[in-house]
């Protein structure tokens, strides 16, 4: 696969350190074991092994990287861990966990989902057999928020409102909205916290790029550009420190991915590879490209622009891809591409409107949202049964997209409406009260997270 990497000019040399509160360096590991729990430095017969910690911003080493991802590095004097995470948050209580990949050098670790300009501490905790090691309690300070960023939220019922992270794409500042605009200077890609607040930021540099996904791993973002001359692009793998860039050219890839197999495999829409209808790729690790489905076979005598697939979703618990072609069905398939249905055979298009962009297949159902399925043309957020087709939810508050648009099912029944190029994203209840709305220039496609670290949530909302 041909791919290059991207850095930056400003990338310092060297790594630079911010202050630690208590001081980095060596410091005594508490110990639990059985029933035994020291403090640090309390047992004056038994030295604790050393716990050696080290951490800075991403902002320290690049200008442009967000001060909110903090990296750190550690050891443990003569101790080689079994596992380990780090415990961080705004006070001593954390309330976030970082899993620790041992297979990385001095453990480095990314903290992410940290407000800007807020004092946070954390905690490493490491195992080794049935010993248990907690380092002192640190702190750091995070950089200032972002002015490249024209996004704000407000929660408008907090009993109603359903924390977790938003990660979606959005115009820069100072642009108007236009797809041309957007090919030129790349979206802005950012994350929202529970609270509103934007915690990660970066400029995509595949031009427009309506969406974007998190790897398992916590450690890079996929996006996954649109073209508008219906030719396939490049797709950008940014690590979440913002570090390091990889262009993967030859995918022509259009609109839409998503990541499956514990991130191993990306599935992602083609539309430059043949002359006909877009197809599903699957792409490995290793760098292979595989087509598991091509929409032609079901889209009979059309050729792009009239056939337009335009989202892809993986549901785990049923193992199958669903993928939206924009004015006519989505289809539901195996990792293999076989079809095991169709959303035209159980609900007529007409009934919605005969357009949709994004989805989510649930257990017995799937949201949709159907860019002309609200009264008056507008656009509607409508969930389906797959048993009968009979209409479960509507939420229809006289916006309009007439591109993109998502739909996502929250816990408790919640769900997230993104109103692209209406620029504002919903939560609301099974009822249809509103618990959060953001607002900006123009918004892409919308992923909400319980954690930015492991599977989305939206393959696990079952």
């Amino acid at each position: 696969m041909h791919h290059r990497t991207i850095c930056d000019s400003r990338l310092i040399s060297f790594f630079a350190w911010v202050t630690l509160l208590p001081a980095c360096g060596s410091q005594n590991a508490g110990v639990i074991d059985g029933a035994m729990n020291r403090d640090a430095g309390t047992d004056t017969s038994t030295k604790d092994p050393e716990f050696s910690i080290s951490v800075a911003l991403a902002s320290d080493i690049l200008a442009d990287a967000p001060g909110t991802v903090g990296i750190v590095k550690w050891s443990l004097q003569e101790v080689a861990p079994d596992s380990a995470e780090i415990r961080f948050g705004l006070d001593a209580g954390y309330g976030m966990v970082a899993p620790v990949d041992l297979s990385e050098p001095n453990y480095r670790t990314l903290l992410l989902g940290m407000k800007p300009d807020r004092t946070y501490h954390f905690q490493v905790i490491a195992t080794k057999g049935t010993k248990r090691f907690q380092s002192p309690d640190q702190m750091l300070k995070t950089g200032p928020a972002t002015n490249l960023v024209n996004v704000t939220a407000s929660v408008r019922d907090a009993a109603l409102h359903v924390p977790g992270f938003i990660v979606t794409t959005a115009g820069p500042p100072g642009i108007v909205g236009s797809m041309e605009e957007l090919l030129i200077t790349g979206t802005m890609i950012v994350i929202l916290d529970g609270d509103g607040d934007v915690v990660w930021w970066y400029q995509s540099k595949v031009g427009l790029t309506p969406r974007a996904r998190l790897s398992y791993d916590g450690k890079a973002m996929w996006l996954i550009p649109e073209r508008t001359d219906f030719d396939g692009a490049e797709i950008e793998l940014v690590s979440m420190d913002t570090l390091k860039s990889t262009i993967f050219g030859n995918l022509m890839a259009s609109h839409d991915a998503t990541v499956v197999d514990n991130g191993d495999v990306l599935a992602f829409i083609d539309y430059g590879s043949e002359e006909d209808c877009p197809s599903v790729y699957e792409l490995h690790m290793d760098g292979t490209k595989v087509e598991i489905f091509e929409s032609s076979d079901y889209l009979p005598d059309m050729v792009l622009p009239d056939c337009h697939l335009n989202t892809i979703r993986y549901n785990s618990t049923k193992k199958l891809y669903t993928v939206s072609d924009r004015l006519t069905d989505i289809f539901a398939i195996d990792r293999k591409g076989k079809l095991e249905w169709r959303l035209s055979d159980i609900v007529p298009t007409q009934s919605y409107g005969g357009q949709q962009h994004g989805h989510h297949l649930l257990s017995n159902s799937i949201l949709l949202f159907a860019n002309l399925g609200g009264d008056g043309g507008n656009s509607a957020a409508l969930e389906f049964s797959l048993s009968d087709g009979k209409e479960l939810f509507r939420y229809d508050p006289g916006l309009f997209s007439v591109w993109y648009g998502d739909v996502q099912r929250l816990p408790r029944g919640n769900t997230l409406v993104t109103f692209s190029f209406a620029g504002l994203i919903h939560e609301v209840d099974s009822k249809g009260n509103l618990a959060m709305e953001v607002e900006g220039p123009i918004f892409g496609y919308t992923e909400w997270r319980s954690t930015l670290y492991g599977p989305p949530s939206d393959i696990e909302m079952q």
